[in-house]
């Protein structure tokens, strides 16, 4: 059985999971649910779980732990720490397409937005939230431009 659409303001889960395992989880606030489309919305300050070895990454930058985060998801040996989102207010559509969400940055310093189409498996709701399992593969979109390039192209190579 679907659950019901969620109201409008109230706080969902939005959960990656691999066989049967959560690899992230985060709160959103839901903007929008007709029970087919969703939209939701995070921003800096929200606490969420993530892989350890990603958190690394986006702390020091260092491409070996985006990698071995990669490996970690494969392998299914990875560990959850505790990561608090920053910089951007995070605008996300689901249900536009079963194989994608679309998501758009706002810096939260008035920098330019940046859109990105992110594929993942399709959408299970569930009654705290939602669960997906991103496929680490988006489109980045330029919305001054309108260039779009691969985001991830060099784990793919």
């Amino acid at each position: 059985m679907i659950p019901p659409p969620f109201g409008v303001a109230i706080t969902v889960v939005r959960r990656d999971v691999l066989n049967g395992r959560v690899w992230t989880a985060a709160a959103h606030r839901v903007l929008h649910d007709d029970g087919h489309k969703l939209v939701l919305v995070s921003w800096p300050g929200t606490v969420g779980y993530a892989l350890t070895t990603w958190i690394t990454w986006l702390t020091d930058g260092n491409g070996q732990s985006r990698h071995q985060a990669v490996a970690d998801l494969a392998a299914g040996t990875w560990e959850l720490g505790q990561w608090v989102w920053r910089d951007t207010i995070v605008v996300t559509w689901i249900g536009l397409n079963p194989d994608l969400s679309l998501q758009a940055y706002i810096p939260v310093d008035g920098g330019p937005t940046h859109w990105k189409i992110n594929f993942e498996r399709p959408v299970t709701r569930t009654p705290i939230g939602i669960d997906v399992c991103d496929l680490l593969l988006e489109l980045m979109v330029d919305p001054a431009t309108r260039t779009v390039r691969w985001k991830d192209e060099d784990e793919y190579a």
